[in-house]
């Protein structure tokens, strides 16, 4: 055998086992990625369907609140015809005005009165205990409403019921007096009586 066979072929085979073994190896890694990419592909992923879901309606629209019920209004304020009591008494600090209507110059069916309000006590004679009464005369017009009041009497002789009659008597309604299918202007007086609470 020559000699550079003899010294190469170590070599030689050397590197034929060396091929051989990166060729396995190459076939290895490609199997393997291969297989890899197998696995790869069969993997799938499970489509997700969601549950359909209608929509609550909610009710927005709001229950109005019932209205309270309004207390029931305080009676009015009767008036009083009876006479009035000269005595004093005892006096309370609660005053309430009373009114005595005398009418000498109507005749029964000429007028009637519709709407009358109480005069307002008179605070002086409220804290001094002082009772009485107003004669306070007027006019009715043919519209029903009072005009021209002043004061005829009064008691006390002083003018301390005059201001608080002639403004209540201002504001009486009245159905006029009737001559021949015409209402026609009513002269006519009225005595209002102040009392303190208590007495009479």
């Amino acid at each position: 055998m020559p000699v550079f066979l003899r010294r190469g072929l170590p070599s030689l085979i050397f590197a034929v086992i060396v091929a051989f073994a990166l060729f396995l190896l190459m076939q290895f890694l490609i199997a393997l990625n291969s297989k890899g990419l197998e696995e790869a592909e069969s993997f799938r992923i499970a489509d997700v369907i969601m549950p359909e879901v209608k929509p609550e309606l909610i009710d927005t629209s709001e229950t109005p609140d019932r209205p309270d019920t309004p207390d029931t209004p305080p009676p009015p304020i009767q008036m009083d015809f009876s006479p009035p009591d000269a005595s004093l008494g005892s006096i309370e600090f609660k005053p309430q005005a009373k009114i005595e209507a005398k009418s000498g110059l109507v005749r029964d069916g000429e007028y009637l009165p519709l709407f009358r309000v109480n005069p307002q006590y008179p605070r002086r004679a409220q804290e001094r205990g002082i009772t009485g009464y107003a004669v306070a005369c007027f006019t009715v017009t043919p519209a029903g409403t009072v005009v021209d009041p002043w004061i005829k009497d009064s008691e006390p002789k002083s003018s301390i019921f005059h201001s608080a009659s002639m403004r209540a008597v201002v504001k009486w309604k009245y159905k006029p007096k009737v001559v021949n299918g015409e209402p026609v202007a009513t002269p006519t007086c009225t005595q209002l009586t102040y009392q303190l609470e208590g007495e009479g």
